[in-house]
């Protein structure tokens, strides 16, 4: 599980920012890592508001990967289809 907790300094220097706005922070850098070589290795990724990540994009990304056999540029390009099919 992948959980990055602010630091003390980080809570006291952001003082007037929102939970949301940290979890924007932290949730960017876990949505990184589930588009990389570590992403295919996550069975099961927890965050707050999910809106201010990629999860869900990388997930099915990485089950294209898995499932399928596809390769990853493959995988791109069905993922974006898939995401401009929805607009």
């Amino acid at each position: 599980m992948a959980e990055l907790t602010p630091s003390a300094r980080y809570i006291v220097s952001h003082l007037l920012g929102s939970l949301r706005e940290m979890a924007y922070d932290v949730n960017r850098d876990v949505t990184l890592w589930s588009f990389g070589a570590r992403g295919r290795a996550f069975n099961i990724v927890a965050v707050d508001f999910i809106r201010s990540t990629g999860v869900v994009d990388a997930a099915i990304f990485n089950n294209l990967l898995r499932g399928t056999g596809m390769s990853a540029c493959d995988a791109y390009r069905r993922l974006a289809a898939a995401a401009c099919s929805s607009c």
